[in-house]
């Protein structure tokens, strides 16, 4: 397994300590913090490394995707179990996941093309593949689930951790528009 795949099996694995140690009667909220900074960290990274080391597949990018899925969908359900955020914004992220992850799919397999390439417009292209918008993405689902676990132990933090909650799930919401729109194609020929 090349050293991106590796970067990208972290993430999946370190989700097992961090959802022990939010969901305990006393989370280290230190702890929680190093390993999402860190799984974040290593989706900032295993990207520029496949590209770099000409390690990029495939199965890497999907394996990205997976992973980021694993994370995204673990901590909103942590959370609102947690009572910081509502249980909707978790319905939300994992039904829009599921469902452009699924279109993704379909299009690799019928017309082999890449989890990025699916949108067929340059609007499209921008909110749901460009680095600025990925890293915009990013980093508001990051402020909003640091807020949230600082707000397990500073109550104070919920309405502003609410706030980024909802512009996440916003965001989520925007960059799944293209790809779902893209049905449309799909619907034609069958």
């Amino acid at each position: 397994m090349n050293i991106p795949n590796l970067l990208t099996l972290y993430r999946i694995v370190v989700m097992i300590p961090l959802v022990l140690t939010l969901t305990s009667k006393t989370p280290n909220i230190y702890l929680a913090l190093f390993l999402i900074a860190s799984a974040y960290f290593s989706d900032a990274i295993d990207g520029i490394i496949a590209r770099r080391f000409n390690q990029a597949t495939d199965f890497g990018a999907r394996f990205d995707i997976a992973a980021d899925r694993i994370i995204e969908f673990c901590l909103w359900v942590v959370f609102c179990s947690l009572g910081i955020f509502p249980s909707v914004m978790a319905v939300i992220a994992i039904v829009r996941g599921i469902l452009t992850d699924s279109i993704r799919e379909f299009f690799f397999i019928n017309q082999k093309l890449k989890p990025f390439e699916v949108t067929a417009n340059s609007w499209g292209n921008f909110i749901v593949s460009s680095r600025i918008s990925r890293g915009l993405y990013g980093a508001i689902k990051l402020i909003a689930f640091v807020l949230a676990l600082f707000a397990i132990q500073y109550p104070s933090l919920l309405n502003i951790t609410l706030v980024f909650g909802w512009i996440s799930i916003g965001y989520n919401l925007l960059r799944g528009l293209p790809v779902l729109m893209s049905i449309s194609s799909l619907l034609k020929n069958y």
